[in-house]
């Protein structure tokens, strides 16, 4: 229910709090309740007739806009349609569907919710609580709500996105490569592999051992090597030497990542994939059946095993620096690069980021240009500080 109340202005001649006095040019303010959402807002006139008639079309209109109230089930589903109709990857429909159906609907049902306008900021912020998502899963899962109710407000299902004033709070690590020593003892470890029962095959430790040297020379995600395509692989542009062919969903255009073929002291990673199996006539590493995530799934295992091999049999037998994980292969890829002084936007086109603020965000320390230009810059200013000896006669003095 909502009523028209004088707001008398500062420079007003009445009391700013003195509802009874409306005999002023100050406007009336609707304030109560409509729609079960506190609201007060100036209805910009100072006539009490013609602010009466505003409430009044503001509640029919709300009347109306209640018996087509979309329901929460209604809503997620249409937004689960939406992103299936936009060729989504089926990893993040997949995502969306664990916490919007499984989760955010069960939360609803469970807690009497029905429509979407009921789930206002309170109710949201107590939907998160129950989540036991890591830091980083947490806000991941924050930004997935967040898509949620911007596709209602483009429909006005809702009024507002109470997921935007949700936070969360993320340590954010240091990206640490791989040392050529941690290198060395994992692509030893690749050749002491046994699988699940303890069995050792020569067969699986060379298409390990070709999985780990692609991860490590192309930065590419452990995914996109899981499906890497024959077809994929490539002369190279100055015809010398192979490239792998990497069409970059995030930034949509093709980049061609040169790979090491034995010369100048680096391993042979050409020779690696060509001399791997056939297990299939289109790709690497994938025999093409079943669902690729379970494929990459598959691989992520033997990684694991792999690394826990390499800090308890190989080498020095100690733990790596950080914890080893696929990703680090990528972290490797790209501090190798701009230590040797690659300009980062070629790095950042070949780790496929969308943006080359991306790469910095990351990398920015292992930018050995930009560490360049900032040490001269603070010699420079050294420099330009430095007192001057000025010579006079009789003498000499220093100068600032």
């Amino acid at each position: 229910m909502l009523k028209a109340e004088k707001r008398h202005r500062q420079s007003c001649r009445f009391d700013q709090y003195d509802r009874a006095r409306t005999k002023c040019t100050c406007s009336y303010h609707a304030i109560g309740v409509l729609n079960g959402t506190f609201l007060r807002r100036s209805l910009k006139t100072a006539n009490y007739e013609t602010a009466i008639r505003t409430i009044r079309k503001w509640e029919s209109l709300g009347a109306a806009r209640e018996s087509q109230s979309i329901t929460i089930e209604g809503g997620v589903g249409a937004f689960m349609r939406d992103i299936g109709a936009r060729n989504w990857q089926e990893s993040t429909k997949r995502k969306f569907r664990t916490l919007l159906q499984d989760r955010l609907v069960e939360y609803c049902r469970q807690h009497g919710y029905r429509l979407l306008r009921e789930l206002d900021l309170n109710a949201v912020t107590e939907f998160r609580a129950t989540w036991r998502d890591a830091p980083l899963t947490a806000l991941k899962n924050i930004e997935r709500l967040r898509a949620f109710y911007r596709f209602c407000l483009d429909r006005e299902w809702v009024t507002g996105n109470p997921a935007a004033k949700l936070k969360v709070k993320v340590a954010v690590e240091e990206k640490e490569p791989f040392t050529p020593e941690e290198f060395e003892r994992i692509m030893a470890a690749t050749e002491q592999y046994r699988d699940g029962r303890g069995s050792q095959d020569p067969r699986r430790a060379a298409e390990l051992r070709a999985f780990v040297l692609v991860l490590r020379h192309s930065g590419l995600r452990i995914s996109d090597t899981a499906k890497l395509e024959r077809t994929q692989l490539v002369p190279g542009t100055d015809s010398e030497g192979y490239a792998l062919m990497v069409r970059q969903q995030k930034v949509r255009r093709t980049v061609y990542i040169p790979l090491p073929d034995g010369r100048d002291g680096l391993p042979d990673v050409v020779g690696a994939l060509q001399a791997l199996p056939l297990h299939d006539e289109k790709y690497f590493f994938w025999n093409g059946t079943g669902e690729i995530e379970r494929a990459v799934n598959n691989w992520r295992s033997r990684l694991t095993r792999v690394f826990r091999v390499a800090e308890t049999e190989t080498g020095s037998r100690k733990p790596f620096s950080c914890k080893p994980h696929p990703h680090r292969f990528r972290h490797t890829f790209a501090a190798e690069y701009l230590n040797a002084g690659v300009p980062i936007e070629t790095v950042s086109l070949l780790l496929g980021h969308a943006s080359v603020k991306v790469t910095e965000k990351h990398y920015a320390k292992f930018n050995r240009a930009r560490q360049a230009r900032m040490e001269e810059a603070v010699r420079g200013a050294w420099q330009s500080q430095r007192p001057k000896l000025q010579v006079i006669a009789g003498g000499s003095q220093n100068v600032a």
